[in-house]
């Protein structure tokens, strides 16, 4: 075969893969991505590259056409990365506002850009429109999935509606959601994916905002240990989750716990100066916890 022939049935198999993805499997393709282009101080390179692939495809259409709702929803994916929730917002409720003009628009676009508006609304305390949204969404999932309840999908949206409830104080709610999100995603991924560690993370956020100190040190705990074993000491993910103890510890204030904190806040910073580096979000938030915790140890 061809050197041609090599590269045509290459791309021809490339794409096949990635048309056999669903809306969703791609849009946490572009999550994952948008993760890592931030991690390696990417993200606006990443960012112009949508946008002009966007405008693009604007120009050559009346930019109400369907099948470009996907760049909309990648753009705001990346867009809340940097931490413009408002733009990211917007650019969510243009897709939204092309799918429902649409007839017959794919369900499981409509799905992820609802999920991603409740995310959003979520971020702008706008809890009830959060809520309303995921609801929607899981309605729309029940409707489709024929009964089926191990979808990766339903999983997102239950992880999606338990954080809602959280910022509710709805705490019962909140875990219950969560680990029925657990539960399938540890089914489909096993129990070290890094998608099943944020949700063990969500449940110890839970306890911790309840009060229940030692079951939050206990989950995120077990987050630590995954996270370290698969992704690395030094992943964002792992970092923060270290931050994440440390906090817990502190507040539970019992026997060394506040030196023990101390000394994870220090770790974790210099981690983070060295892979996000000096004025990342995650970098300035540890500092500021760090000043006031070694205030506390004076």
């Amino acid at each position: 075969m061809s050197c041609e022939n090599e590269d045509s049935l290459r791309n021809s198999t490339a794409a096949h893969y990635i048309e056999s993805l669903t809306h969703f499997e791609r849009m946490m393709v572009v999550r994952d991505l948008s993760r890592h282009l931030n991690s390696v101080k990417r993200l606006q390179h990443g960012v112009r590259l949508f946008e002009s692939a966007y405008k693009m495809q604007e120009a050559e259409s009346d930019g109400s056409d369907v099948s470009f709702t996907w760049l909309l929803n990648s753009l705001a994916v990346l867009y809340d990365q940097e931490g413009h929730v408002e733009k990211a917002t917007e650019t969510q409720e243009k897709a939204l506002s092309i799918l429902s003009r649409t007839p017959k628009s794919d369900i499981r676009e409509v799905v992820w850009t609802q999920n991603e508006l409740g995310r959003m609304y979520r971020h702008q305390s706008r809890l009830i429109d959060a809520e309303n949204m995921h609801l929607k969404a899981l309605q729309a999932m029940n409707g489709t999935t024929a009964g089926v309840t191990t979808d990766l999908e339903i999983a997102w949206t239950l992880s999606t509606l338990g954080r809602v409830y959280r910022k509710q104080c709805r705490f019962t709610e909140s875990i219950s959601q969560t680990r029925r999100a657990l539960d399938i995603r540890q089914l489909l991924l096993g129990n070290e994916h890094p998608h099943c560690l944020w949700l063990l993370g969500d449940i110890a956020q839970c306890h911790f905002e309840n009060g229940e100190y030692d079951l939050a040190l206990h989950y995120h705990r077990e987050a630590y240990a995954g996270r370290k074993q698969t992704l690395g000491d030094e992943h964002p993910d792992t970092l923060w989750t270290m931050n994440s103890i440390g906090v817990v510890l502190a507040r539970r204030a019992v026997d060394r716990d506040v030196a023990e904190a101390v000394k994870l806040q220090k770790t974790a910073l210099e981690g983070q100066r060295r892979i996000l580096g000096l004025v990342h979000r995650h970098t300035k938030w540890t500092e500021a916890v760090l000043r006031e915790l070694e205030g506390r140890a004076r």
